[in-house]
């Protein structure tokens, strides 16, 4: 860009400082239209891939509704009552009404509602002692609604 702007300005002398002037204004104007659609595109780009994961994340609350449901029609009650209490530590213990009873030392949200789910009990109460460090006992209540009491 230099070499042509000298070139130049050295074939015409005389009209040196407007031709330079004129062609800096000309370099510069088109530069920052380049700049421009470049951060434009970067920024669609951006806005495209918010789009993108919104969608995916309504699309997912959305399935997970409907398997709750799914869930909730398919376990017909076959136990009466079981409580769960959530410990501090991240276990819990499960009782039944015949006081039968497990432990368990790392209460995984998959493992337990597997396992209630397994049990299907006509009604869940639940003790909530982790201080509410744990969403378990929110999902309880949606994978069995109607059939749950919350302690905390």
């Amino acid at each position: 860009v230099c070499l042509l702007l000298f070139s130049r300005l050295r074939g015409e002398r005389q009209n040196g400082r407007g031709l330079l002037r004129g062609e800096l204004i000309d370099r510069v104007v088109a530069g920052e239209r380049g700049v421009i659609a470049v951060a434009a595109r970067a920024a669609l780009a951006d806005w495209q891939r918010c789009v993108e994961r919104a969608a995916a994340d309504q699309m997912l609350c959305r399935e997970y509704t409907e398997l709750m449901e799914l869930l909730r029609s398919v376990a017909p009650p076959r136990l009466g009552e079981v409580s769960v209490c959530l410990h501090p530590d991240g276990s819990c213990t499960l009782t039944d009404d015949s006081d039968a009873c497990i432990e368990y030392v790392d209460c995984s949200e998959d493992g337990i509602l597997s396992l209630l789910v397994g049990m299907s009990p006509s009604r869940l109460t639940v003790y909530d002692l982790s201080g509410g460090s744990s969403r378990l006992p929110e999902t309880i209540a949606r994978v069995f609604a109607g059939r749950v009491r919350i302690y905390r």
